[in-house]
């Protein structure tokens, strides 16, 4: 039974009974950002088309033969040019790694004008489905591109080159550029609470590749620069998701690197403390240790690493006892913490930390 009131007005707004069942713990709602509507997600308990959202009221004399026919797309969700890019990226082995690159202009079209709220709508209806859950990532990420913006210019501009509009003309609009484009498609899957599907992904289906990429690569992308998604992904329980993703992926030099370069980008929204307890540096220090001849992974996990160093001595012990600055610095002697070796590890402004209990210098903090 489905009653929608509003606070303000004692009577419902809408109440009947639901064709069928639907999962109660993750139904949620958001605001439209284009079209100011209120959306209420209900995920299905059975996939299936229902012909109507409520069933009719038999005291009014209805029945369910009369009922309006399916819609024609399946669940009535997708439109034509979400389901093009979602046909395009389907497979299990390219749907979380796909790129406009290699796609075609058609994609870069379709992924460049797809409403996201809808796509993201989409991926939080089918959270147990990793086809449609991949599908969406892709579009998302593609959506998100400035490069996906400049190929569907591009196409656009060339399917109009034949009468082009007078610049200086009245009515003119502004055409956003592709960055420009691309920052609006972010905003508008943040309005639609995409940063909690994408760590949900991560916790159902994180054992694939596939989808720990495309993941982590989405909310890298949607992270930077943006501070308060930062804060809302580490309040999220992401810093956790990475711990168990560099414990189960180790090995695996591109997955590696994607949670590094996230975990960068995420630790400075974090208190460092529980990071630190749940083993974080022995985990950096492995995957550097794994991959030492990749260096934009080395880079990534140095940095951390430095970041993690400026907090206390404790956290310094930790980094030293790894004996990564030694692999990356090319000496075969094992450090200790307490030997003079110390002094590799660069303080955050660039100068060595002498060892313990050797007297400041004057000038020095």
């Amino acid at each position: 039974r489905l009653p929608l009131r509003a606070r303000f007005w004692p009577q419902p707004l809408v109440v009947g009974e639901l064709h069928a069942a639907v999962e109660a713990g993750e139904c949620m709602w958001h605001l439209s950002a284009d079209a100011m509507e209120v959306v209420i997600d209900m995920p299905k308990v059975e996939p299936e088309l229902w012909p109507s959202i409520i069933k009719p009221l038999a005291a009014l004399g209805h029945s369910t033969a009369s009922a309006p026919p399916p819609p024609p797309v399946a669940g009535g969700i997708l439109p034509s040019a979400v389901a093009a890019v979602a046909a395009a990226a389907s497979g299990e082995a390219r749907a979380g790694t796909a790129s406009v690159a290699g796609s075609d202009d058609g994609v870069a079209v379709a992924a460049a004008s797809v409403r996201l709220d809808v796509v993201v709508q989409r991926m939080g209806q089918r959270p147990r489905q990793l086809g449609v859950v991949s599908a969406c990532m892709a579009i998302l990420q593609a959506a998100i591109d400035p490069d996906t913006h400049a190929r569907a210019a591009a196409v656009a501009g060339a399917a109009g080159s034949a009468a082009k509009p007078d610049p200086g003309g009245i009515g003119t609009a502004a055409v956003p550029t592709p960055r420009e484009a691309a920052d609006a498609a972010a905003l508008t899957a943040l309005n639609a609470r995409v940063v909690p599907l994408l760590l949900r992904a991560i916790k159902m289906h994180g054992q694939h590749t596939s989808v720990q990429l495309a993941a982590w690569g989405l909310l890298s992308t949607l992270m930077r620069g943006r501070d308060f998604v930062k804060k809302l992904a580490a309040d999220a329980g992401a810093v956790h998701l990475l711990l168990a993703g560099m414990a189960a992926h180790a090995a695996d030099g591109p997955i590696a690197g994607a949670l590094l370069r996230a975990l960068r980008l995420l630790l400075p929204a974090c208190p460092p403390k529980p990071f630190v307890v749940g083993g974080g540096i022995e985990a950096v220090g492995e995957a550097v240790r794994l991959h030492l001849t990749e260096p934009s992974l080395c880079v990534a996990g140095v940095t951390i690493l430095q970041m993690l160093a400026s907090l206390n001595d404790i956290t310094r012990d930790s980094i030293l006892k790894t004996e990564v600055l030694l692999l990356l610095l090319g000496a075969q002697t094992p450090v200790h913490a307490n030997s003079g070796a110390a002094t590799i590890l660069a303080a955050p402004n660039g100068a060595a930390v002498p060892p313990a209990g050797t007297p400041p210098a004057s000038g020095d903090e």
